[in-house]
């Protein structure tokens, strides 16, 4: 996880977040197969770490093919937001918020938290972070302001939205622990998920730039 959060470069980030995926797929199955349901969850959680680390596999292709860097910031020194940049990121902001375990590419969550041992599950919690800090990252650091802010906002807006109303709705029926935890970090990615995502909306709007930064300076 630390190396994910500290590569400058995209393919390192696939390298580790195939590395976390396949320990964390070994640590949710951790009572082994005879148990049909961690051996379920970890498979789910599999498939999905699987799908998110072969498409950021394959953005890396697209952009060492165009430009012949990986590194983030000689990327974004460069970039030029073309079409095939744009699909990109079409790309990489559904299988990071997959990742992450935001509505509605959540389904994996509940199991690989409510089945994997309690340490585990924390870990995973912290995991979901990690993911949704690359999301962010990559939005803001590689693309900076060449994207479509409002767009782009809006879209996080609808994945914050959706994530933090079935989070806390399906919380509330919840009665065991670990699965109430699961849904719990579902509504939380959402909460951050919105907040960055209004930013971004706001950024796009010189009015409502002014308004935002008139009431912050009020208090």
């Amino acid at each position: 996880m630390f190396g994910m959060v500290f590569t400058g470069d995209m393919f390192n980030f696939f390298v580790f977040l195939e590395i976390h995926c396949i320990a964390s797929v070994a640590l949710i199955s951790f009572r082994g197969v005879d148990y049909g349901e961690p051996a379920e969850a970890g498979f789910k959680y599999m498939v999905v770490s699987s799908i998110s680390a072969l498409t950021v596999l394959f953005v890396a292709g697209i952009f060492y093919g165009q430009y012949g860097l990986l590194n983030f910031a000689a990327l974004a020194r460069v970039i030029k937001y073309s079409q095939l940049d744009k699909i990109a990121l079409s790309l990489l902001i559904p299988v990071l918020a997959m990742k992450a375990g935001a509505v509605p590419m959540h389904m994996w969550v509940p199991d690989a938290y409510g089945e994997a041992p309690a340490p585990i599950t924390m870990m995973l919690i912290v995991a979901s972070q990690v993911c949704l800090y690359a999301l962010f990252r990559i939005v803001f650091s590689l693309y900076n302001l060449k994207l479509n802010t409002l767009a782009v906002g809006w879209v996080i807006i609808i994945f914050g939205l959706l994530s933090m109303f079935v989070g806390v709705t399906m919380a509330v029926i919840q009665k065991d622990v670990k699965r109430l935890m699961a849904y719990h970090s579902v509504s939380q990615i959402g909460y951050m998920l919105l907040g960055v995502g209004v930013g971004l909306a706001v950024l796009a709007d010189p009015v409502a730039l002014k308004e935002y930064g008139i009431t912050a300076m009020e208090g």
